[in-house]
């Protein structure tokens, strides 16, 4: 008996730390909300460098290299003696993929807001999310409520957990066969 009353009360306290707000996360809450999408400063960040063309020098850059048609070309080291070069090459399976696939359209970048950037608020255009690797980015929608119980949607332009997995699965495969027919 004793041993039951114990963990029920155990189990009541958990429960009501689990449940409870406290004030600092409303205050988190308040800063994710009043912050833009960090990941997008990230990206928009990154997206201003320029890239390393294909057999060009990238020893202080390895992974500056630009993409082929489909897939990124890859920084190849060679040492001699005490120093080493690294050169932006091609892969050899992606030659061979390239060149049997042919031309592929680009994808088309987001020019003046034509299309919302992973991880940024969709709430007004909820059909216009850009497309990420494969598949278009689905916008997601969460209930918020405030301090005055004033219902309010955060939303996000997300990959699905099943794209997550096809993308994950095709990288997996993608670096088993680079590993096995590109070196």
């Amino acid at each position: 008996m004793k041993f039951s009353l114990f963990f029920s009360v155990f189990f009541l306290a958990v429960l009501h730390a689990c449940l409870s707000e406290s004030e600092i996360d409303l205050e988190d809450e308040e800063h994710f909300m009043s912050s833009d999408s960090f990941l997008s400063e990230i990206q928009d960040e990154s997206r201003g460098k320029t890239c390393i063309e294909r057999n060009k020098e990238c020893t202080n850059d390895r992974h500056g290299c630009c993409r082929g048609k489909i897939f990124k070309d890859k920084c190849t080291c060679v040492k001699n003696g005490k120093t080493e070069k690294c050169v932006c090459t091609q892969k050899k399976w992606a030659k061979i993929i390239e060149s049997y696939i042919g031309d592929i359209p680009a994808l088309p970048k987001p020019v003046d807001d034509k299309c919302v950037p992973k991880h940024a608020d969709c709430s007004k255009r909820k059909d216009e999310c850009c497309k990420g690797g494969i598949f278009k980015y689905q916008c997601k929608c969460y209930d918020m409520y405030d301090d005055d119980g004033e219902k309010t949607d955060l939303c996000g332009c997300v990959s699905p957990v099943e794209h997550q997995a096809i993308e994950g699965a095709l990288r997996i495969a993608k670096k088993l066969i680079g590993d096995r027919w590109g070196r």
